[in-house]
Parts: C-alpha cells; sequence; structure tokens
C-alpha cells in the first residue's frame, strides 16, 4: 500500500494553473466586450443609414408631389407663407414652416418634414402669380438648392421668350 501511495504521489497530474486560467479568462472576457462593441457600432450604422434614406425619400417624395402639382396648376398664387395651386378639379395648398411642409388637398393634409432653410417665389411677368420656387433645404448637414417651376406652354412660352430677347 505504501509503494502504491508513492507511485502516486510521484506522478504528475497536467492541470492549469491559476495564472493560466486567469489570462484565459481575461482573453475571453476582452473577446467578448469587443464584439458587444462591434455588435453596437454596427446596429447605430444602421440606425443612421435607414433614417437618413427616410430624409432622403421625404426630399423626393416632396419635390415630384409639388412638381406635378405645379405642372398641374392653372394659376400658381403666393400669400405669407402659403402657396396656392388652382387647376380646374381642385384647389391644392401649401404651407410653409422652417421644419415642415403641409400640403393640403380637398381637406387631407400630407406633411413633409423638411429642414428648409430658405424658399423664394419668382413671378410670371411681374404680376403676383407665380411661375417658380427656389428651395434651399438641409439634408444630412449639407444645403441642397432645388428649383420648381410652371412649364409655360403655348402663347405664353413665345411671348416669354420675345420679351426675353431670346
Amino acid at each position: 500500500m505504501k509503494k502504491l501511495l508513492k507511485n502516486n504521489t510521484n506522478q504528475q497530474l497536467k492541470a492549469f494553473t491559476i495564472m493560466e486560467l486567469m489570462v484565459a479568462m481575461v482573453l475571453f472576457v476582452t473577446i467578448i466586450s469587443l464584439g458587444i462593441l462591434l455588435w453596437s457600432n454596427v446596429n447605430n450604422g444602421l440606425k443612421k443609414i435607414q433614417s437618413d434614406s427616410d430624409v432622403f425619400y421625404e426630399y423626393i417624395s416632396f419635390i415630384t408631389t409639388i412638381q406635378r402639382d405645379m405642372d398641374q396648376a392653372l394659376t400658381v398664387s403666393h400669400a405669407g407663407i402659403n402657396l396656392d395651386l388652382n387647376n380646374d378639379v381642385e384647389d391644392i395648398a401649401y404651407t410653409f414652416y422652417p421644419d415642415s411642409v403641409i400640403r393640403a388637398i380637398n381637406a387631407v393634409k400630407t406633411k413633409f418634414n423638411l429642414k428648409m432653410v430658405n424658399y423664394e417665389f419668382n413671378y410670371y411677368n411681374k404680376t403676383d402669380l407665380v411661375d417658380g420656387i427656389e428651395f434651399l433645404f438641409m439634408l444630412q448637414k449639407k444645403e441642397i438648392k432645388c428649383y420648381i417651376y410652371k412649364p409655360t406652354r403655348g402663347r405664353s412660352l413665345i411671348k416669354t421668350l420675345l420679351e426675353d430677347g431670346n
């Protein structure tokens, strides 16, 4: 029996030391922390991309809508922060605020969430009828200029060209 115990005590068992376990634990925690940090940054980046695309879609939607309304309008007039577009079928009103534009048509209101820096109306032949609007928007911390116009057709176009001398 003594011989058996003596053989067992002399054998070296392979095991991890406390220092090796601590190093492994620190490496494991570091890798997990970096993974969580990376996941968080990727998630925030995706949210920003989604937010930016929503703003851009809102801008494109507004520009196409107001250009279509200007194309169909017979008269376009401006008073204060309001723009009124009249055609044979319906009256459309736009109200311009610094942080949004509201389009009202037959008691249905559509709000475009756009940060507008400035807008300026151009008038047809020095009358009170609007023939164009120049917008200055703030999109993704960049100023974007856009010009919406009322197309002139037929005699009005010829008259305008002759008056300008072009």
